[in-house]
């Protein structure tokens, strides 16, 4: 669920941001630039590989405009409010009002950036304005996300990448086998997720195992 508020939104801005022009997170270089025309994020929860951020000052959420950060903040596993900066007229590379924004996550263990996405529509960019969200997730492997927002961490057995191994997959692999015509030639986009023994072949025995992993 998602909703708006502007209430505080100017008192906010009085508490949070004085003369400083802003502060740049050292890892990512992303930076945070104080404007009249602020927008504020409140994002619940955060998922990499189905697991919560780290917080106390470890994993960060950053929010862009096309490319441009328009401001982070360090994860809070209670609720992480980031404030955000708009084009007041001295900013043009900066959202205005109705403009979309995006999402990454600062993955500090690792020293990685992945893109992050929430499930739920959600608001762009308001002037002034009070953003939920409930979630985030991101993956660290190249698979899409799942409804649920679970990511595919393996896909061994599962190239349909619906997070089940099941007779769907087993069928789409009995095709792939049968309409090889030179199984070398058939491997690069589906190899991780078919060749369950890993003998850089798809063959009747991937067949065997996967039937054994579903029994």
């Amino acid at each position: 669920m998602v909703r708006t508020f502007k209430l505080i939104a100017p008192f906010l801005m009085s508490l949070l941001f004085n003369n400083e022009r802003g502060w740049i997170h050292p890892q990512t270089g992303w930076e945070v630039v104080t404007s009249e025309s602020m927008c504020f994020y409140f994002i619940n929860s955060t998922y990499l590989d189905n697991l919560n951020l780290e917080d106390e000052q470890n994993d960060v959420i950053g929010v862009f405009f096309n490319d441009q950060n328009i401001g982070w903040e360090f994860y809070d596993e209670q609720l992480t409010l980031i404030p955000t900066s708009g084009n007041d007229g001295t900013l043009p590379d900066y959202p205005e009002e109705g403009d979309p924004v995006t999402f990454k996550i600062y993955d500090a263990s690792e020293d990685i950036i992945f893109e992050a996405t929430p499930l739920d529509s959600f608001t762009p960019f308001e002037v002034h304005g009070f953003i939920v969200i409930m979630n985030l997730y991101a993956c660290s492997a190249d698979f899409p996300i799942l409804e649920d927002g679970t990511c595919i961490v393996n896909c061994m057995g599962d190239p349909n990448l619906d997070g089940q191994v099941d007779i769907l997959d087993l069928l789409e692999i009995i095709d792939l086998i049968i309409n090889c015509d030179n199984n070398q030639g058939c491997l690069p986009d589906s190899l991780e997720c078919t060749d369950y023994n890993n003998d850089q072949i798809i063959d009747i025995l991937d067949v065997i195992l996967i039937i054994h992993t579903i029994l």
